[in-house]
């Protein structure tokens, strides 16, 4: 009778902790994925500043250089909007994808406790009456 209890509590534990691993995976594949765009958008920021650093050095006069500058502001003002943009699209998919697998582990939670709690209730009534 005993066995079958500390089994069903030993089986709840094992699925909660199979829920938070579920979790934490989830967790860093979202992060992996703004990390891995965080990385690629430094990368591209490096690259157009050293094209605009050699287009400045190459300029022969004070408009050509006010024109280069003005291009610059304008091209890096557009990919950083269009950089947060993409990790706020980032971010909110992690949120959702957390969220779903934090409804679903907590479901099957709901789901197994009642189950386990009347199996615990049932076999210490019957322990007590033996």
């Amino acid at each position: 009778m005993m066995t079958r209890v500390f089994d069903n509590l030993q089986k709840f534990g094992r699925e909660q902790i199979e829920a938070s691993n579920w979790i934490a995976a989830s967790i860093a594949k979202g992060l992996q994925a703004i990390a891995a765009e965080a990385a690629a958008y430094s990368n591209k920021s490096i690259e157009d500043n050293s094209l605009w650093m050699e287009k400045l050095l190459g300029a022969s006069s004070i408009d050509e250089v006010v024109r280069i500058q003005s291009e610059h502001a304008q091209s890096a003002y557009a990919d950083l909007v269009t950089e947060a943009s993409k990790m706020g699209d980032l971010c909110t998919s992690l949120t959702k994808e957390t969220l779903r697998v934090a409804r679903t582990s907590l479901a099957r939670a709901e789901g197994a406790a009642p189950k386990n709690a009347a199996k615990v209730q049932a076999a210490v009534s019957q322990s007590i009456a033996a």
